[in-house]
């Protein structure tokens, strides 16, 4: 009975990562991010302010085309670990 239930939290935990991360870079996904949001908007107004930074990449559309999605995903990959707040 142990077993199976440690291999039921283990698959919860999977599908939890599954559902607010990104498979490739393993950043919070949109989803996470909505959820976060929306727990800043309500806990900013008895703490304060806060900001969102968005970043975009310029022609990243050409990245894909001439490398062609492995390329793109490397880079995606190379940005996230060289950026990482």
């Amino acid at each position: 009975m142990t077993a199976r239930t440690n291999k039921l939290i283990e698959s919860e935990s999977k599908l939890y990562h599954l559902a607010h991360y990104d498979t490739l870079t393993d950043l919070p996904n949109r989803y996470s991010f909505q959820i976060d949001l929306k727990e800043m908007l309500e806990s900013s107004q008895a703490e304060g302010k806060f900001a969102i930074i968005f970043i975009d990449l310029d022609r990243f559309k050409q990245v894909n085309d001439t490398l062609g999605h492995s390329g793109g995903d490397l880079l995606l990959k190379v940005l996230e670990k060289t950026n990482r707040f």
